[in-house]
């Protein structure tokens, strides 16, 4: 559960959310127990991901 103070910096960052598709990764990428894992895909969604966080102040 989000603390307080991290959910209000998302509510605030919401206006700055982007979404990005990658056509080589099928639904569940992220996921490294299925069999659509795909692990450069997934790192680097979750670089971008922290990146997002850490620009809009939101602990990770």
């Amino acid at each position: 559960m989000l603390r307080r103070s991290a959910a209000t910096r998302l509510n605030r960052a919401h206006d700055q959310i982007r979404s990005i598709a990658a056509p080589e990764a099928p639904h569940g990428f992220h996921a490294d127990y299925r069999g659509s894992y795909r692990k450069d895909a997934a790192e680097d969604a979750w670089k971008q991901a922290q990146a997002w966080f850490k620009k809009h102040g939101v602990p990770s």
